[in-house]
């Protein structure tokens, strides 16, 4: 851009974040990015190991922990009285499959893609996140490998 000029320099660093999907991207994001967060409209959780695997991969050939990279998976699904499949039920089967994808694939926090309503909002605000934070941090605690399928049903 002609006559552009760098600035003013931010007062805090800035975070690079990619939502990406194909093997190319997802080593970018483990070379270089600090965070990713897939969408699960566009790929399902059953996905995410692969995808796990080539962004940790190349975390470790740049010289990084595959830790450094953080994870934030952007969810969709629905509220319901019984469960059908992912995130689809009451909140007791949000937070078992929320909480088994943090422990197996790394994922240390989730977007809402989409919301149904404010009671949606506030049931996963209020219900889902907590027991979530909580089942992850026990299990952390407790450090046993929690089975490998973390889309569960």
């Amino acid at each position: 851009m002609p006559g552009a000029k760098p600035g003013p320099v931010p007062a805090h660093d800035m975070s690079i974040w990619l939502g990406a999907y194909q093997p190319r991207m997802l080593g970018l994001v483990g070379r270089a990015a600090d965070g990713w967060i897939p969408s699960s409209p566009y790929r399902p959780c059953e996905w995410l190991s692969a995808a796990n695997k080539i962004l940790d991969a190349a975390a470790v050939d740049a010289g990084r922990t595959p830790g450094s990279v953080r994870r934030i998976y952007n969810i969709d699904g629905e509220f319901t009285s019984t469960g059908t499949g992912f995130l689809q039920g009451p909140p007791r089967v949000r937070v078992e499959q929320l909480t088994e994808l943090s422990i197996t694939e790394g994922i240390s926090g989730y977007v809402r893609h989409r919301v149904e309503s404010g009671d949606a909002i506030r049931t996963f605000a209020d219900e889902v996140a907590p027991a979530v934070r909580s089942a992850v941090s026990m299990k952390r605690n407790r450090q046993g490998k929690v089975g490998s399928d973390g889309c569960k049903k």
